[in-house]
């Protein structure tokens, strides 16, 4: 079945794509989603935040940032 794939290959092949994702052009990054959603069978969204971390997996988001609210 299409998208049943191991992890320990959907995250080599993650890492793989994540390289040249970051340098490529929107045609190219938008190609590399399309085979990625294709192939890890998850959704495109998951699959654009998982192509945006950095090598390590960070994001680079602050852990517990999130919306300010103002308390009065």
């Amino acid at each position: 079945m299409a998208g049943e794939i191991s992890l320990a290959t959907r995250t080599e092949v993650l890492g793989a794509i994540r390289s040249r994702y970051g340098e490529a052009s929107k045609k190219d990054k938008s190609r590399m989603l399309d085979e990625f959603v294709a192939m890890a069978g998850c959704h495109r969204k998951h699959a654009v935040r998982l192509l945006g971390q950095g090598e390590n997996g960070s994001t680079g988001a602050v852990p517990g940032g999130g919306r300010y609210t103002a308390r009065r």
